[in-house]
């Protein structure tokens, strides 16, 4: 899959920013949680293949982390809301990306 047809099919679940050197994906869990995917322009993988990699790479406990470490996150969140609402969001980054991968084989 080409980069561009790539972008056109993501744009269905992320607001696409580009930039001068990367390519910002940006989305919510259902939770509300402001999510950003970084695809970098000058990588010698696709952004099918970056994607993928930020995708088998997630992990939920990392997330959570990361996120309580804000004060205003530990305010909102409790530990069960932030495991329900970021496997949520793996659950739907899998999802998206059997769909693109689904397009491929077409």
């Amino acid at each position: 899959m080409d980069n561009e047809k790539f972008l056109e099919l993501i744009d269905t679940n992320f607001g696409v920013h580009k930039h001068n050197d990367c390519v910002d994906l940006e989305t919510w869990t259902t939770g509300g949680v402001n999510m950003h995917i970084t695809i970098h322009i000058d990588s010698e993988q696709t952004y099918l293949e970056q994607f993928k990699e930020y995708v088998l790479d997630f992990e939920v406990d990392e997330q959570i982390d990361l996120h309580r470490e804000g004060e205003a996150y530990k305010n909102t969140f409790t530990i069960r809301q932030s495991l329900k609402d970021f496997e949520s969001y793996e659950e739907l980054l899998q999802s998206i990306l059997s769909r693109l991968e689904e397009h491929i084989n077409q």
